[in-house]
């Protein structure tokens, strides 16, 4: 079937092998899309209004929705039926961007820093 997609991230956005891509639509849904046998793997509700926006690195894929949440989930545990690690809860706009980036170019812990 055809869906209106929303947004997309590479799973492993660092890696030099192929990485899989996550996408987003406007149906509440990411879907985790396989590029080696070319289907979706599996989909999961994510938020209570279309996902806006995904953002991933290394170890986390973070997802924004006009439900005024943004959702971290942990990559490696990511199936049909995963909870995210944390929910931010802004009540008042829509999250339209996210990105993650490295918490300070200098650093070589391994933290990062969310941006919304």
């Amino acid at each position: 079937g055809s869906m209106a997609l929303s947004a997309m991230t590479l799973e492993h956005p660092d890696t030099q092998e192929r990485p899989d891509v996550l996408l987003s639509s406007w149906n509440n849904c990411i879907y985790h899309y396989s590029v080696q046998y070319g289907r979706v793997d599996f989909e999961f509700m994510v938020h209570d209004d279309a996902v806006s926006c995904l953002a991933s690195d290394q170890t986390h894929v973070v997802s924004g929705s006009w439900d005024t949440t943004v959702k971290v989930w942990d990559l490696e545990n990511l199936s049909s039926s995963c909870t995210p690690i944390r929910s931010i809860v802004d009540s008042e706009h829509v999250i339209h961007s996210c990105d993650i980036a490295p918490a300070s170019s200098s650093s070589s812990s391994s933290s990062s820093l969310l941006c919304v």
